[in-house]
């Protein structure tokens, strides 16, 4: 059910630590099923990247269609990102959100702009296209896709900790974003989980564990 990073995801150096290590941790958000993996954090001694070794078969969350946005400090958090755009950016604007979910988000941006979505659930997807009639890619955003148009802000909120292709990722932004393009990424912190200790935030959806340093690092090869 899980198979072994043996590199790192950004430099592809094997030079790797264990930070910590679960040995038979459950799969958080297969429902009805009690499949458990090794969870191991282990750090690139080269690049600092943070990532998990096992990465579980994306199989098994075919069924996947959890989403934070009926959360209502998420809700909250939406509603002020989304008018901090409004606010920066004057004028309708060519939007990407990348992994858009239920649409909340997406459908907050529309309001002012022309905005598209890549979502890989075909749950989720559906449900965003009844509740407020996005335009949606059922798929996941990789180098399959091919956009008829550059955007001046791409969005990826909670994404790029569950993608294994990471390289590829960014490239695929880099090559959509307009000329002095904006590119908003909201992952979740590792300072944070690991300065207080906050283990409940690992678990095997997310195989990456990001810093500001490591985020620069990513993105500074193509003049960000």
């Amino acid at each position: 059910i899980y198979k072994k990073a043996t590199k790192s995801r950004i430099c592809s150096s094997k030079e790797k630590g264990k930070i910590l290590s679960f040995p038979n941790s459950a799969i958080d958000a297969i429902y009805g099923k009690n499949y458990k993996a090794p969870l191991t954090l282990a750090l690139c001694k080269k690049c600092g990247q943070v990532q998990l070794k096992e990465i579980i078969n994306p199989d098994l969350y075919k069924d996947y269609n959890f989403t934070a946005e009926n959360i209502s400090v998420v809700k909250n958090w939406c509603q002020i990102l989304s008018g901090m755009i409004s606010v920066d950016y004057k004028g309708k604007k060519e939007i990407l959100e990348i992994g858009s979910g239920d649409g909340y988000f997406a459908q907050l941006l529309s309001e002012e702009n022309n905005v598209l979505c890549v979502e890989p659930s075909d749950k989720l997807a559906r449900k965003a296209r009844q509740n407020f009639k996005l335009k949606i890619i059922c798929n996941y955003f990789d180098r399959t896709l091919n956009f008829d148009k550059k955007f001046n802000i791409i969005v990826a909120r909670h994404v790029m900790e569950h993608v294994e292709n990471i390289n590829e990722f960014v490239e695929k932004i880099i090559e959509n974003i307009q000329a002095n393009g904006t590119i908003i990424i909201e992952v979740p912190d590792l300072r944070e989980i690991l300065s207080a200790n906050n283990y409940a935030n690992l678990f095997h959806e997310h195989i990456n564990y990001f810093s500001p340093k490591s985020l620069s690092k990513l993105f500074k090869p193509y003049g960000f």
